[in-house]
């Protein structure tokens, strides 16, 4: 069994930070493509902010538009496509196993965290402790683990920080949006597209269809008020996925992401 190496790093912390996989190097350069291994890692994707990424992006027919032109606005954009690659009519496990292994499977090891808060009152505050841990089979490759978890998590650890700052650490980030929120907002927007392709659909119709609020459905023996009511409410609440959506795309294609 291996044994965990620990790094205590003294720090101001209220709460658990997210930790990153080793980068490339001479000790630690990623295995060859193994499409067993890309079966396995598959399964970790669905609902990871990695998926909620791909699913922005291939949403965005900017960033699509773009991968076929070759032309991009802005350096940020290109480096997305170095990244992702085109992703017209792909299936996340399809690009997992095509571009999106090689380019990300090594971020999928045993990193774990341990932090105790600061204690003492808020103008007398005693810094905690985070605790790294990584798996301890060779002293070169834990060391560099951990000196890659730390440099990480101080790039996180900045306001406003994403996750196109650093894409290796797509399993351990957190931001101010969860990856289930994003996965939404952006499956409104490509359902409210195809809705309204044709002919316009009422934004409540929409919502109900998605079921995206319970309590704003409507139901048999609803009174016309208690419709109106639920109409308007479920409007209010297609349109703001709708806006959060269409930020989120706008932005991952010129690089960002997630920046509402």
């Amino acid at each position: 069994m291996k044994s965990p190496a620990e790094i205590c790093v003294s720090a101001h912390r209220t709460r658990q930070r997210p930790l990153f996989s080793a980068p490339s190097g001479p000790e630690n350069s990623p295995a060859k493509p193994d499409p067993a291994a890309n079966d396995a890692n598959s399964q970790v994707l669905g609902g990871s902010f990695l998926d909620a990424w791909f699913q922005t992006l291939r949403c965005s027919q900017t960033y699509c538009g773009n991968c076929r032109s070759g032309q991009f606005s802005e350096e940020s954009a290109r480096q997305t496509y170095r990244w992702f690659g085109a992703l017209d009519g792909l299936s996340l496990e399809q690009w997992w196993a095509a571009k999106g292994s090689a380019q990300f499977r090594e971020s999928i090891v045993p990193v774990r965290i341990r932090a105790s808060k600061p204690t003492g009152r808020s103008q007398e505050r005693v810094g905690g402790e985070l605790w790294v841990s990584v798996p301890f089979n060779d002293p070169i490759k834990a060391g560099r683990l951990a000196e890659f978890a730390c440099r990480q998590l101080l790039i996180f650890s900045r306001p406003g920080a994403l996750l196109s700052d650093s894409p290796l650490g797509w399993p351990f980030f957190r931001g101010t949006i969860t990856s289930t929120s994003i996965i939404k907002s952006v499956r409104v927007v490509e359902y409210h597209r195809a809705r309204t392709l044709a002919s316009t659909v009422p934004m409540w119709q929409i919502g109900e269809e998605l079921r995206l609020k319970a309590s704003a459905i409507s139901r048999l023996g609803d009174s016309p008020r208690e419709l109106a009511d639920k109409h308007a409410d479920m409007g209010k609440t297609v349109s703001g996925y709708l806006r959060r959506g269409l930020r989120l795309v706008e932005n991952a294609a010129r690089g960002y992401f997630p920046m509402l």
